[in-house]
């Protein structure tokens, strides 16, 4: 397990945290229009999950790190377990030299929009960001169809 890693679990599991994957360096956060299966996905805003395994698959199941095009979605059951799904192309052009980007956010900061789901309406400040790669991910991903 890498160092971001242990850090990253010690932050999820003081619970005071919300965490943000993306494939992209973000200096500035600002509210962006979210999309789900290519509709929009409720008002503009900043997205984060107190899961951290959900932004560890954001960040590296995107457009830098699947350049020939990527499907991929986490789905939230009534549980509270999440499954984690992508396509066989996307998931084949995950090489172990990829990487991304985990953004901490305090979660005072945001909302609960669903037990895994919280946002912001207003631009925020990250807390500390660490760069994880595939390596960090151990959830398995079903194939989406």
């Amino acid at each position: 397990m890498s160092d971001a890693k242990k850090e990253l679990l010690a932050l999820e599991e003081a619970g005071k945290y919300v965490f943000h994957g993306s494939g992209m360096l973000v200096g500035n956060f600002q509210p962006q229009q979210a999309y789900n299966d290519s509709l929009p996905d409720g008002e503009s805003a900043i997205f984060a999950s107190p899961r951290l395994e959900y932004a560890i698959f954001m960040a590296l199941l995107n457009k830098e790190n699947c350049p020939a095009g990527y499907h991929a979605r986490v789905d939230n059951l009534n549980s509270g377990n999440l499954i984690y799904r992508a396509t066989q192309e996307s998931i084949d052009q995950l090489n172990d030299q990829i990487k991304g980007y985990v953004y901490v956010f305090h979660k005072k900061d945001f909302v609960m929009k669903n037990t895994s789901e919280w946002v912001s309406n207003k631009s925020v400040s990250m807390y500390k960001m660490f760069t994880v790669s595939k390596q960090d991910f151990d959830q398995p991903i079903r194939i989406l169809e």
